[in-house]
Parts: C-alpha cells; sequence; structure tokens
C-alpha cells in the first residue's frame, strides 16, 4: 500500500499465508537462491513472540541455517541472537554435561518454552514427540504437548534432501 517493501512477490505471499491464512500446510517451491528460508523466518523477525522450529536433514544445515539467521537479524537491526538455538544429538549432550541437574528432557523443555527459534533435525523432533525423552516429575507427554502448544510454525526446510525415515518422522510426528 504504498510502501518499498524489498520482498519478492513469493516471499510477500509466504508472509501472508503464514500469517492469515487457516493453511495447515504452506509450500514456497521458488528457486535456490531466490529467498525461501527469509521468507519462512519472516514473522518471527517481524513479530519477536512468534516462535519457529526449523527441522534439517543434516547438522551442516543446521549450522548453515543458524549463520543466516543471525544474518537476518542483523539485517532486521534485532539484538536477540541469543533467542536462536541449534540442536542435534551432540549439542545436547553438551548442554546437559554444562548444566548442573538436568538432562535430555529438562534442556529440550527449556529450549522449547524459551527460544524464539529452534533449528533441529527430524530425529530429536520425532523422540521428543513419542516421548522418548523423559523425566520422572513430568508426564511423558508433557515434551510433546509442549512442542503441539508453544511454537507457530514449523518448518521442512531442503525437504528435498531429507532421507525416507527423516520424512517419516516428520509425518509420523
Amino acid at each position: 500500500e504504498g510502501n518499498n517493501c524489498p520482498l519478492s512477490s513469493h516471499q510477500a505471499e509466504t508472509y501472508h499465508a503464514i500469517i492469515n491464512s487457516d493453511a495447515e500446510i504452506i509450500f514456497n517451491t521458488s528457486a535456490t537462491g531466490d529467498g525461501k528460508s527469509l521468507a519462512a523466518y519472516l514473522a518471527s523477525l517481524l513479530n519477536s513472540d512468534f516462535q519457529v522450529i526449523s527441522l534439517y536433514p543434516t547438522i551442516e544445515l543446521v549450522a548453515d541455517q543458524k549463520r543466516q539467521i543471525i544474518n537476518y537479524y542483523q539485517k532486521f537491526n534485532l539484538a536477540e541472537i541469543d533467542e536462536i538455538e541449534s540442536l542435534y544429538g551432540t549439542k545436547l549432550a553438551e548442554l546437559v554435561e554444562q548444566g548442573e541437574k538436568t538432562n535430555k528432557f529438562k534442556e529440550l523443555l527449556r529450549i522449547i518454552k524459551h527460544k524464539s527459534v529452534i533449528l533441529t533435525n527430524p530425529d530429536i523432533f520425532h523422540l521428543a514427540t513419542h516421548s522418548r525423552y523423559q523425566n520422572p516429575a513430568y508426564s511423558r507427554a508433557e515434551l510433546a504437548i509442549t512442542l503441539g502448544r508453544n511454537p507457530d510454525l514449523y518448518i521442512a526446510d531442503e525437504f528435498h534432501i531429507f532421507g525416507s525415515h527423516q520424512e517419516a518422522a516428520i509425518l509420523n510426528s
């Protein structure tokens, strides 16, 4: 409406679909390098209360996307870079090792409740939604319930290179 917006049409359409539609699944099939990831993360960049969980098939893609999202935060003049958490098996084990009186369940619960952008893999997501991480002080379903309530958007990025077992883990979850 008269504003100069540097977004491409597919980015604006994706953002609109995320924010204003009842669609449960949104596919953005733009070309590689065309800004699909920015389109997916735009709602979280414009609203600090909007939580995103992104699933990537490899640790390298998790790390690459974390760098890209930090770049987005800088471009949008957002200071809350500590709101971004990359999460995979080794990292989860490190968090448990660094903490006091903690375990994988507690670390996952903390991250899901307090981080705006979580980048992980379908394996951790699947294990969390199927009550494989447990803590006797909580219900078996606590992580799955928290995952169902908290994130506003789930992103399966680079879906074309997911393995069939990873695709099944996402769909089953």
